[in-house]
């Protein structure tokens, strides 16, 4: 059981190119977040969001915006899931009987830890819990074959991307919905507690100067 006690991983055990790619990756995610530490929620999608005193501010806000979404967006975060995995692979292999628990006592305190940075800190981007979670179901997955789990990815991304558009064609009926109409007045008086305040009275005009306020 001595080869199972948590402690540091020896400096040349390490794998360089894989720490290295992490700090990459860490790096990208941080110029995207900054995205959202700087501007209104709604400037980490929409660049037309009124941004700078100036025209060389806006010029610059914008550019920077661009460079981002361009550059990082969604390629970082897929580099950190993909070492993610491959850091659970390495964790789980030639470790004994024991290695479950490590494994499930390692998530747990990231789990802890991005509760911490969400209900404490107050940062909406937490991602920490996710990844948690992730890693909990992760370990049963550890032995499946290439074949199986790109066939289960294949499934869960069309999922997600009818989820996504469904979710978007739903969004544009809110922007064109007629609040005169009853059946969409009904609806408002039955979500109405989900919008905050003003939006709560009168949810189409709110939303629509919510996304076009630039």
């Amino acid at each position: 059981m001595n080869s199972l006690m948590a402690e540091p991983v020896e400096r040349d055990a390490r794998i360089d190119s894989i720490d290295v790619l992490r700090g990459f990756a860490l790096f990208g995610i941080l110029l995207l977040n900054i995205l959202g530490f700087g501007l209104h929620s709604a400037g980490y999608f929409n660049p037309l969001i009124s941004i700078g005193q100036t025209e060389t501010n806006r010029l610059l806000n914008l550019s920077t915006w661009v460079s981002a979404s361009v550059l990082f967006e969604g390629a970082m975060r897929c580099l950190f899931s993909m070492l993610f995995g491959a850091g659970v692979v390495l964790f789980t292999t030639g470790r004994g009987t024991g290695v479950r628990w490590l494994h499930y006592k390692r998530n747990f305190w990231l789990f802890v830890f991005g509760v911490l940075d969400a209900f404490v800190l107050l940062w909406n981007g937490d991602i920490l819990m996710v990844y948690a979670l992730a890693g909990m179901i992760l370990y049963g997955l550890r032995d499946w074959s290439p074949r199986r789990l790109v066939i289960t990815s294949a499934v869960l991304m069309v999922v997600m991307g009818v989820g996504l558009g469904a979710a978007g064609w739903g969004l544009g009926q809110l922007r064109t919905a007629d609040p005169s109409d009853p059946g969409w007045a009904g609806f408002a008086a039955q979500n109405r507690w989900r919008w905050p305040h003003p939006c709560a009275k009168v949810i189409t005009p709110a939303w629509s100067s919510c996304g076009t306020s630039a």
